[in-house]
């Protein structure tokens, strides 16, 4: 499955250096690769079957500014911005 996911809008995400993992909660590592789109969405790619609505939620740093470098988006019941969600489902 592939999905889009907004991150909140709080930052700008940083252009990726590193393989950004998909968590659970911030600590098991899901199967699943992550791809910038723009500065505050993400494509998701995963085995793994979720809701248009799911939340989700960011690790990483501040690098100055509104920028910030991803280490990991975690899917979670609990985000931190309100509006950080998967928005859409893009292949099935």
């Amino acid at each position: 499955m592939k999905y889009y996911a907004k991150l909140g809008g709080q930052y700008s995400i940083d252009d990726f250096i590193d393989v950004v993992q998909l968590r659970l909660d911030h600590n098991e590592i899901l199967p699943g690769s992550i791809t910038k789109i723009d500065r505050n969405t993400v494509l998701i790619d995963t085995p793994l079957d979720y809701k248009i609505g799911q939340g989700v939620s960011i690790g990483g740093y501040e690098t100055g500014g509104k920028g910030f470098r991803l280490t990991e988006v975690s899917i979670t019941d609990n985000p931190v911005f309100e509006d950080a969600k998967i928005t859409r489902r893009i292949y099935k």
